[in-house]
């Protein structure tokens, strides 16, 4: 069974999970440089990015988040919940 359907993302979090450490944090800083260093700018053609750039980016993010959590709540309720 897929924990993700089945547990929020806090408890995910909090169980071991080395790999996902890893993965987040090669993948947080690998973005960090693309995004901060010129030559790797030009190299994946992105443009300079701007601090409302970035809110929106994180704000949309939460938000995609959010609304998976929302979604596995109401999907865990089962089709007769959403009839009633």
């Amino acid at each position: 069974m897929n924990r993700s359907w089945t547990r929020s993302i806090l408890s995910m979090l909090r169980a071991p999970n080395p790999a996902l450490w890893w993965v987040l944090g090669a993948t947080g800083l690998f973005l960090a440089a693309i995004l901060n260093i010129p030559v790797l700018q030009r190299l994946f053609y992105f443009a300079p990015l701007h601090s409302n750039d970035l809110g929106l980016s994180i704000l949309a993010g939460v938000a995609c988040l959010l609304w998976l959590e929302i979604l596995k709540v109401v999907w865990s309720r089962g089709p007769a919940a959403s009839l009633a």
